[in-house]
């Protein structure tokens, strides 16, 4: 928000190329440094890029706060459209990368030292080609984002003339004064004296700090319901998600096993695609309901209740030796994608409308502090992926709750 979201999707593409390269060493510490460039990338992914398009969207004046001619029904469909598109095109890229990364591991052979440099420290090959694949795309990308973008901060202008609204409204009470005081006239202009810059400077400076800035957002999320609320349904949702990425090969191969079908190891790349196919279909369906005139806060209802149902689906306890790949687990790990597929272009479009422009990346990363800290607790309780899934169940249910409650809060707004 204050440097510039341009220049961080650009520090995305190098924190995870780094991450990509540190999965080469054997080394615990130098893997453990990758994953923490991985972190950081993920942060970034989640929160610059989705802040620099919907400042594009003001930046172009197509948003209700940049250009008034634009009604909010008009804005959210332009939003809508813009993030379906994103979803789309991540989901199509997608299902090619889970194919692509199928065959590049079984064309790569097993994982083994390079012979090069001699000794056991670099390895190539096995499931770390699949993410040296990675690198081609994102090396692209960097391109792209320098060549095409322009930057854009919180509140659309640049970091030296950039005021949060404390800082602002600041500004106007001392305009005020000097004008009730008589110093100023209506329609001259105001010019404040050197104590008072000193003092505007020095806001300006602190909100200009790091730490001031995560602080500022979090009092943003705690004082606002609004806000309050979409944290919490957003990570609800999302550290579901997580919890879901981090069990379902697990889950898999536990059905596999427990049905001896084959001696063969599932192949993950291809029932990924199948994943992402899901996904993709839940996106083209927001997008058909956003034409159709439904609002993004009730589609929101509906996808966290699809959801909520998809996880009971996965926690059920009995596995059908007939059904194959057709398994209760199964059919609900595809609608629980479908439900992501319509979950991200929803939330991105409500974040847009109700989070403050000016601390919009700053607040997004807000929102993954206690989803963090929800995949952490559940992943080190060592609790079984049954009863995991049953957890992510009631997280959605509650969100589902929130979000009903959100929905009538917005139509009193």
């Amino acid at each position: 928000d204050q440097y510039g979201r341009k220049k961080l999707c650009l520090c995305y593409c190098l924190s995870y190329m780094f991450s990509v390269l540190m999965k080469h060493c054997k080394n615990f510490y130098m893997l453990l440094l990758g994953r923490v460039g991985g972190g950081i990338a993920t942060s970034l992914l989640f929160s610059v890029f989705e802040s620099w398009l919907i400042g594009a969207h003001i930046d172009k004046g197509l948003t209700s706060s940049g250009n008034k001619t634009i009604e909010k029904v008009e804005e959210e469909k332009l939003l809508a459209k813009s993030f379906s598109y994103s979803t789309y095109g991540s989901s199509l890229v997608a299902i090619g990368s889970g194919i692509l990364a199928n065959v590049v591991v079984e064309n790569n052979g097993k994982m083994r030292p390079l012979p090069i440099l001699g000794g056991d420290t670099i390895y190539v090959g096995g499931y770390i080609a699949a993410f040296d694949s990675c690198l081609l795309p994102l090396i692209l990308c960097a391109v792209l984002i320098v060549c095409l973008w322009d930057e854009n901060y919180g509140g659309g202008i640049a970091p030296n003339t950039h005021r949060d609204e404390e800082t602002a409204e600041h500004v106007e009470l001392l305009v005020k004064q000097r004008r009730d005081s008589g110093v100023a006239k209506k329609h001259s202009s105001v010019y404040l004296n050197d104590d008072e810059n000193v003092e505007i400077k020095e806001k300006s400076s602190e909100s200009l700090q790091p730490k001031a800035g995560l602080l500022s957002g979090i009092r943003t999320v705690v004082n606002s319901p609004v806000v309050l609320s979409i944290c919490i349904i957003a990570s609800g949702f999302e550290g579901s998600m997580y919890i879901f990425i981090f069990l379902w090969t697990p889950a898999l191969t536990h059905i596999e096993n427990q049905l001896k079908q084959t001696a063969n190891e599932l192949p993950f790349g291809w029932i990924f695609a199948s994943f992402m196919l899901c996904c993709l279909l839940g996106t083209i369906s927001f997008s058909k309901l956003s034409q159709a005139g439904v609002s993004a806060s009730k589609c929101l209802v509906g996808v966290l209740a699809l959801a909520a149902v998809s996880c009971l689906a996965m926690a059920y306890p009995h596995i059908s030796t007939s059904g194959g790949a057709c398994s209760v687990q199964y059919w609900g790990m595809l609608t629980y994608e479908f439900a992501i597929g319509a979950y991200y272009p929803t939330m991105s479009v409500l974040k847009g409308q109700l989070v403050p422009e000016d601390q919009r990346a700053t607040i997004y990363n807000v929102f993954r502090l206690p989803l963090n800290l929800l995949v952490l607790v559940n992943l080190t309780a060592g609790i079984s992926a049954q009863l995991s899934f049953l957890v992510n169940a009631i997280l959605l249910i509650v969100a589902c709750i929130l979000q009903i409650r959100l929905v009538g809060r917005m139509a009193t707004m």
